[in-house]
């Protein structure tokens, strides 16, 4: 009876102590985004500006306008010296935050072993960042194989016969080469923002192997397994040189989109890197976003095994 006694005092003492207190947290910074990845596609390149939600802010980030966003594009000598070769001029027509070069037919925004440099004017801060656009392979055939003729063995428990497509394309010899794959089948995506769609020299792994075949599993990235392409199929398929430090973003962005599906054994999350410069180094204005030029080749067919 002594301790019940005991035992509510003490339990009465702490619900009298239960005062709600009142924590000032900073609101946080709203940052300068700029999403620029370019490639030689015949279509219209867009680069999209915003300034960021801070942390503790719900809604979506809002769209910059009244920027000056232009791209230099450079020829590379063997000695390492540059020259201006042309210059783009990036307009946000609709006043929306998206800045667009417009496509003129015979034009071409990206070529192979050019220098370009981004420039970003806006609120009185420079922004730039430069990359070199790499070649890619050309695609030397796709190949669709019987699910249940393949390496994996039976895939296919259906009467309808389903098949495996298979991208070949040969690595370029003496180089070391970062790619990306994107595939769409029947107008969607076989591909989701957390999967790793990239390669080196047709591998997954930066090993000794140069110049050869891309193999099986890196061929395979065009096809989503769990729908498993059937004769009449439309498939639409991209092959992108990128730049190894693209390459290596690109895997930290995948790494920290699959963090969701870890659930309380999840890794905390890590701040993505940046390749976009304030070029006053005194700035408190920090960038984020990146910026990726690409050459694409692809390939567009109906699936007829």
């Amino acid at each position: 009876m002594k301790k019940t006694l005991i035992y509510l005092f003490v339990l009465a003492f702490f619900a009298g102590c239960e005062d709600p207190i009142q924590i000032e947290v900073e609101e946080g910074k709203s940052q300068f985004i700029v999403d620029a990845f370019l490639n030689d596609l015949p279509e219209n390149q867009k680069i999209r500006l915003a300034m960021s939600t801070p942390y503790f802010q719900s809604g979506s980030n809002t769209p910059v306008t009244g920027a000056a966003v232009s791209l230099a594009e450079f020829t590379l000598d063997q000695n390492g010296d540059t020259s201006l070769s042309n210059f783009y001029v990036f307009e946000d027509d609709n006043n929306n935050g998206t800045y667009r070069w417009n496509y003129t037919p015979g034009d071409t925004l990206i070529k192979a072993n050019r220098g370009y440099a981004l420039q970003v004017k806006y609120d009185d801060e420079v922004f730039y960042s430069f990359q070199i656009a790499n070649p890619v392979p050309k695609i030397d055939s796709v190949v669709f194989v019987n699910a249940n003729e393949s390496e994996f063995g039976q895939l296919n428990n259906s009467d309808t016969v389903k098949y495996i497509g298979e991208l070949y394309a040969q690595d370029f010899r003496g180089r070391r080469d970062y790619y990306q794959i994107r595939a769409y089948q029947n107008g969607e995506a076989n591909f989701t923002s957390d999967e790793n769609d990239l390669s080196v020299d047709g591998e997954f792994n930066e090993n000794e192997n140069d110049g050869i075949t891309f193999i099986v599993p890196v061929r395979q990235l065009i096809t989503d397994f769990g729908k498993l392409f059937v004769e009449g199929d439309s498939l639409y398929a991209e092959l992108r040189s990128i730049a190894p430090e693209t390459y290596y973003f690109m895997t930290l962005v995948s790494l920290e989109l699959s963090k969701s599906d870890q659930g309380i054994f999840a890794v905390p999350a890590t701040n993505m890197p940046s390749n976009i410069v304030n070029a006053d180094k005194n700035s408190d204005k920090i960038p984020l976003g990146w910026f990726s030029v690409s050459k694409i080749n692809t390939v567009n067919m109906v699936v007829k095994p």
